[in-house]
């Protein structure tokens, strides 16, 4: 009976129900938004303050100098370290000088 009765209700009000959900969702969104417009501007106060690069800046860094240059011009990437532990500094140059060819002048 209770339940005939609520499925008779929520029938004759089903617009009203409607529109309070739609009412709802739109001041939902319409707060994040707001919230998530104000949380960036706190951030970007925040990294100013303290010298750190916020999202936007990330984002919109302008490219490297050294990515127009041709290849040869480019900056070396750091060298990469291989560490064989247990042997003594002697013995791991032995062993990388004969894996790695040496570079020709």
């Amino acid at each position: 009976m209770v339940a005939a009765e609520t499925v008779t209700w929520v029938a004759e009000h089903i617009w009203e129900i409607g529109l309070t959900v739609a009412a709802c969702f739109a001041l939902a969104v319409a707060a994040s938004m707001w919230l998530e417009r104000w949380a960036d501007r706190r951030g970007a106060r925040f990294a100013a303050a303290h010298g750190i690069l916020s999202r936007a800046d990330v984002i919109l860094a302008a490219p490297p100098p050294a990515a127009g240059l041709p290849r040869q011009q480019r900056a070396a990437i750091a060298p990469v370290q291989i560490h064989f532990h247990g042997l003594d500094d002697e013995q791991q140059a032995e062993i990388m000088g004969r894996a790695l060819p040496r570079k020709k002048e």
